[in-house]
């Protein structure tokens, strides 16, 4: 009898929190979002964030202190059928009025992290001037007549193949012809992330109403998506916007346009092309094997389409860029690093055995993702994402080249899931990863210390996550 009337109690006492905190969410974002402004602005004065890097990431963690108590808030607070939809249309306006502000901060920092933009702007110039970008190298002779702009100088990869594909470059070119300074390719990054924040806002409403304010708040308030889109200007966020369309489309039973806009958003950025498996399970489940298979031939018919020009101008060159950066890159790896310190032990370190190592953990992802993910059928959007959280987290986990930028692409499913023991990992590591840029930045750093420091949040997160409950349950019986 004591138990329930005290369960009962803390179920009245977390209802009457939970409505007081849901009627003054309004409140809470305009409070946390004047300060978070205020730290911004304190990054726009900084400058050159490599300056002072342990400043910059003071700063970040802040921010994302801040971020996580206002998308946690919003999470547990969301819940009312009987509370008035009325402050959940102000309040995510209001998010969306603070992220375009935040955004616009940003946007006047130099891209002092990361010179990837330069790599844009130069193919922008490149295909603005009739050339195909695939080509040629940065460095090539046939290419001195378009090399006086004062950023060529700085383009850290000359004497290779540009790795983006088809479709970023035609995004490059549309931002050249809009301008050819580095700012313009800033602002086409802006503007296509605030796009994708109203089109998260738009998925959630017409799917998960009562996820509206709290995973608009997790995409549109995170401080790495603003700092690597509005102030590095990574083109990451236009695959972004490509899967919106196509999770949109598919939930409106629209199945070629999802197809068609999946298929750029792979040809934006290759990653989404684990996704694939999980979209086609979900297809045959929802509405058989017919329209599965319907889609599978949508995507690669679209994507030839997209390859024929450029294979026929550049030849396999096109494929040379992505190539290089699968069997060469290696920066900020987690599981990757240990096997390869593991299997170099034994078997030295000639580049045979790094080639192994990556096919190794190729196959390591083929056969976990074929065990715990491509074999499952989910049924809605809300299994999609959890599924693609896995599936992205996996590959991150097992890549040998992690940017921070990467975890944009995990950030956009959790928006759709929210916050919860499942994605607060990765969460977590959108923010610890910042500590990769003291590799770079930082003289003397112990490149052990900061990977144990960025990485050891995450597995302990996903370690209770997976197997605290497996161990407790085996106790019980």
């Amino acid at each position: 009898m004591k138990l329930a009337v005290a369960a009962h109690g803390k179920r009245v006492a977390t209802t009457v929190i939970t409505k007081l905190l849901y009627r003054n969410i309004p409140a809470l974002i305009v409070a946390s979002g004047v300060i978070q402004l205020l730290i911004y602005h304190q990054l726009l004065l900084a400058g050159d964030f490599r300056a002072d890097i342990i400043q910059y990431f003071i700063l970040i963690l802040a921010l994302f202190i801040i971020y996580l108590f206002v998308c946690f808030s919003a999470t547990k607070s969301a819940p009312s059928q009987t509370i008035s939809v009325r402050n959940t249309r102000i309040a995510a306006v209001l998010v969306i009025a603070f992220s375009i502000c935040f955004r616009s901060l940003m946007l006047f920092t130099k891209p002092t992290l990361s010179t990837d933009i330069i790599g844009f702007a130069w193919d922008g110039r490149v295909f603005g001037h009739g050339v195909d970008p695939y080509s040629f190298k940065p460095s090539s002779p046939q290419l001195d007549w378009l090399k006086n702009v004062t950023y060529f100088e700085f383009h850290d990869h000359k004497d290779v193949i540009t790795p983006y594909p088809p479709v970023a470059q035609f995004a490059f070119l549309l931002a050249n012809y809009v301008s050819s300074s580095l700012f313009g390719f800033k602002l086409l990054s802006t503007i296509v992330d605030v796009t994708n924040c109203l089109l998260l806002a738009y998925l959630l409403n017409i799917t998960y109403k009562d996820r509206l304010v709290g995973g608009l708040l997790l995409y549109s308030w995170s401080p790495l998506l603003i700092i690597e889109f509005s102030s590095s200007g990574h083109i990451d966020s236009l695959p972004i916007l490509f899967i919106l369309l196509s999770l949109i489309s598919l939930t409106r039973s629209r199945f070629f346009v999802s197809a068609l806009a999946y298929t750029f958003a792979v040809w934006s950025k290759t990653y989404p092309i684990l996704l694939l498996p999980i979209y086609l399970q979900h297809l045959r489940k929802r509405e058989g094997t017919s329209v599965s298979l319907r889609y599978f031939v949508t995507v690669c018919l679209v994507s030839v389409g997209l390859l024929i020009p450029f294979l026929a101008s550049s030849g396999l060159n096109v494929f040379m860029g992505q190539f290089r950066y699968a069997t060469a890159w290696t920066f900020n790896p987690s599981l990757f690093l240990l096997l390869t310190i593991f299997i170099r032990g034994f078997l030295g370190q000639d580049l045979i055995t790094g080639i192994a190592i990556r096919m190794l953990t190729g196959l390591i992802f083929i056969l976990v993702s074929a065990r715990i993910l491509y074999i499952k059928c989910p049924r809605d959007l809300e299994g999609i994402s959890y599924y693609s959280v896995t599936a992205l987290g996996l590959s991150i986990i097992l890549a040998p080249t992690v940017f921070p930028w990467y975890l944009s692409w995990i950030l956009m499913f959790c928006s759709v899931i929210g916050v919860n023991r499942k994605t607060l990992p990765w969460i977590i590591l959108s923010t610890t990863v910042n500590l990769s840029y003291l590799m770079q930045f930082m003289k003397e750093a112990n490149m052990i210390q900061i990977a144990l420091a960025e990485y050891m949040p995450l597995y302990s997160a996903l370690m209770i996550v997976y197997a605290a409950p497996r161990i407790r349950s085996r106790i019980r019986l």
